[in-house]
């Protein structure tokens, strides 16, 4: 992982970003540790409660889905989620058999 100077400056031109608003994903921590400390990023390497987050779980149903096209829950929970919005009215009114009222 190497972070240089211009990726730094690309990150501060974000309008309202802060160090606070990114989450990296790394398989090597401590070769990942030591890239960061290296290019002054702050790390905060703290597990507790990560997957448990809203976001995370949502991106999670979505990994599913496209893993396995198949399966309800996560269809369900991509449908709920911010990324497509649906209420449960309209989960109802696309389960409901055609012609008949909810």
């Amino acid at each position: 992982m190497r972070f240089g100077t211009r990726t730094k400056r690309s990150f501060a031109r974000l309008s309202g970003a802060t160090w606070r608003c990114c989450c990296v994903a790394a398989g090597r921590a401590r070769r990942s540790r030591w890239s960061f400390r290296r290019a002054g990023v702050p790390l905060a390497a703290a597990r507790d409660g990560f997957f448990e987050s809203l976001e995370v779980s949502d991106l999670l149903s979505l990994l599913k889905l496209l893993d396995n096209p198949l399966q309800d829950v996560p269809l369900l929970a991509v449908l709920r989620s911010p990324l497509v919005g649906m209420s449960l009215d309209e989960l109802a009114e696309i389960r409901a058999p055609l012609g008949q009222a909810i």
